[in-house]
């Protein structure tokens, strides 16, 4: 395998509540930041172009004491007014990669979208990405973030 209750939130508060700073990385509160990426993502393929454009970012953050997993997705400039669903891949096993959560962004005129999701920590979990897609059109428009390893910044 590769590396890796909606409630949709605004951009300004995603941020706050994960300590999102100005550049992708580490961000404080334990969080990550990591782009999304143009992608082929059926968990096993490769990201397209690490240095070609961005998508907007995902925060992912491990919460040891209540041993869950919590992300803020914020899609830019994707396809407006469409859903796109949100699946947060543990790894390394990737075993929930074919687990498609009740989670949705809807884009707006512009193509900006945003969620929260928290589930579970798989046992043996050492990291996560994220992948989106737009919904309607399973085949393409699939965005990933690389895999951010807990604790590693």
């Amino acid at each position: 395998m590769r590396k890796s209750s909606v409630m949709v939130a605004s951009a300004v508060l995603a941020s706050a509540a994960l300590g999102v700073g100005p550049a992708y990385g580490a961000s404080g509160n334990g969080a990550q930041q990591e782009p999304f990426y143009k992608s082929n993502s059926l968990c096993t393929g490769p990201i397209f172009d690490t240095s070609g454009p961005t998508f907007g970012f995902a925060m992912t953050k491990e919460n040891t004491a209540q041993n869950t997993i919590t992300t803020e997705v914020s899609l830019k400039h994707v396809a407006p007014n469409s859903t796109y669903t949100v699946r947060l891949i543990q790894t390394p096993s990737g075993a929930d990669c074919r687990t498609f959560e009740a989670v949705t962004v809807t884009t707006n005129s512009q193509g900006n979208g945003n969620a929260h999701w928290t589930e579970p920590k798989l046992p043996g979990t050492t990291g996560a990405f994220v992948i989106v897609n737009n919904a309607a059109n399973f085949s393409d428009n699939f965005y990933d973030t690389p895999d951010y390893v807990f604790g590693v910044k």
